[in-house]
């Protein structure tokens, strides 16, 4: 009971603000809702809580382990040509289970398969360079540098309108499927072999995975031109309408994304590692609580919470400047709490790095760059400027920071930034900012393309900058704490007698 309890507390804490603040916005007439509105927010709200509550339990109980087991087994196979072959499939899979790709793909003017497979084929490959990495202990930062050196001057190329969608495709790919399991992969492949930076290479994965489907998306841009996509207004249907026909479709989207990557590691087990029959079960268990957990939570967010939040954003529009900054930076501070990946990143990252890098300090410094990214978003939609005037000074902050912080907060920066771009970034934020473009440029599918979309790449873009300063600053303390220790210890060119007692 005990531990149930810790479960729906910290769902509720998780949940609440964006509750919270769509409720304030109700009640202050900035953006009021009908009765239908009314009930719709309600219930999906309590999807929303009961879906991150399971889906926290079910991660903890399968997701995680199978990742752990998985990569703690993989290094112990000679065939090397076999383990890359594994960690491919592994990639493809898991990004097929990710819902936020889902939900951006739907969005997109282009098929959706199309680009889900181009998407997984680029997490499968940098998923294999990123193993090949910590196998071989090479530097995350030089690799992280020749990459993003590389997307730069491939988006140089490509048509300005396949430029935003193309970053928010490297945003989407790491969620509440991928996360659980690719951080848990890191930390049994790092743990597997000898070494002091063990605990630093145990990050690093995720950012491959985020890097890698922005490669394949540029140079599949390189043939693409003039892209157009169609405005569509959003219908607000009959709450239990809404909810039901979201349910259903989640039903299959879940099975169908999650059968892979269940099917991979039963197959894999039976072959390899041959589990004790009270582990399977204890998996299978996890698995169930997963599925339940994240038809729920996605029932909530696209049944209710997605047509509440272009609602929210076309009713902002047109109102106060200094409002609509405000209340944009508070949506992106609540929405980022909301998502499962950041929980389940924060928690592992306090347990990897024994208590030093303090769960609540990461959830601030998080919450704080993806509030000034969707501000800074809807500034860009207002001044209709390019991306590139963010990105480019942004990244090149972010990764002269490599060479100031420890390898540790690198690799957690890295990731937390694929992290915190997740299924609320996708179905809440997105929609938000599309509506804003809508109300402001109503019928121009192009300005959507260039202006709305790329508001999932600031948010996976700003983690990379804020917790590598926290590691800087935590660094820099450090230092001084370790001056400040050596002058109580001894004054400059001070002969002291030490006495040691019995």
């Amino acid at each position: 009971m005990k531990k149930w309890a810790k479960i729906l507390l910290d769902a509720l804490l998780s949940t609440a603000p964006v509750i919270v603040i769509v409720l304030i916005l109700n009640l202050c007439k900035v953006a009021p809702f009908d009765n239908n509105m009314n009930l719709m927010f309600l219930f999906g709200s309590l999807l929303l809580f009961f879906g991150v509550a399971l889906f926290s339990v079910g991660t903890e109980n399968a997701m995680s382990k199978i990742g752990e087991i998985v990569g703690a087994n993989m290094t112990k196979q000679k065939n090397f040509i076999g383990l890359i072959l594994i960690v491919f499939l592994l990639g493809i899979f898991v990004t097929i289970a990710e819902p936020d790709l889902s939900v951006l793909a739907s969005r997109l003017p282009i098929e959706n398969y199309l680009f889900i497979a181009l998407v997984g084929v680029g997490v499968g490959l940098f998923l294999v360079i990123g193993v090949i990495r910590i196998l071989w202990q090479k530097s995350l930062k030089v690799w992280l540098l020749a990459f993003y050196a590389l997307i730069f001057a491939l988006a140089i190329l490509v048509d300005e309108s396949f430029v935003p969608l193309t970053f928010d495709s490297g945003g989407v790919t790491t969620g509440p499927v991928t996360v659980p399991f690719i951080l848990a992969l890191g930390v049994g492949i790092a743990t597997t072999r000898a070494g002091k930076s063990s605990n630093a290479d145990s990050f690093g994965l995720t950012a491959f995975c985020s890097i890698g489907p922005l490669l394949v998306v540029l140079i599949f841009g390189l043939f693409m031109r003039n892209l157009d996509m169609e405005v569509k207004t959003t219908e607000v249907l009959p709450f239990g309408e809404a909810l039901f026909i979201a349910f259903k479709d989640q039903c299959i989207n879940v099975s169908i994304a999650m059968a892979p990557i269940i099917l991979f590691f039963f197959i894999y087990n039976a072959v390899f590692i041959r589990l004790p029959k009270k582990q399977i079960l204890k998996i299978i268990v996890g698995l169930v609580y997963t599925y339940i957990g994240l038809v729920l939570f996605l029932t909530g967010v696209e049944g209710a919470f997605t047509p509440i939040a272009d609602y929210v954003g076309t009713s902002l529009a047109n109102g106060v400047l200094w409002m609509l900054l405000l209340i944009s930076a508070v949506i992106g501070i609540v929405v980022v709490l909301c998502e499962p990946a950041v929980q389940v990143l924060v928690k592992q990252v306090e347990q990897v790095s024994d208590g030093m890098i303090k769960k609540s300090n990461m959830l601030i410094a998080l919450a704080g760059g993806i509030g000034l990214a969707v501000m800074l978003s809807v500034i860009r939609i207002i001044y209709d400027f390019s991306i590139f005037y963010y990105v480019v000074p942004g990244y090149i902050l972010a990764l002269g920071l490599t060479f100031a912080v420890p390898d540790i907060y690198v690799g957690i920066a890295f990731d937390s930034g694929g992290v915190a771009s997740g299924p609320m970034t996708s179905a809440f934020i997105l929609p938000f900012t599309l509506g804003i473009a809508k109300a402001l440029h109503p019928g121009d599918g192009q300005f959507l393309l260039t202006r709305a979309f790329g508001t999932v790449a600031m948010v996976a873009m700003m983690p990379l900058i804020v917790i590598q300063l926290l590691g800087l600053n935590a660094t820099l303390e450090k230092q001084y704490n370790l001056r400040l220790a050596r002058k109580l210890v001894a004054e400059k060119d001070d002969n002291q007698i030490i006495h040691f007692g019995a």
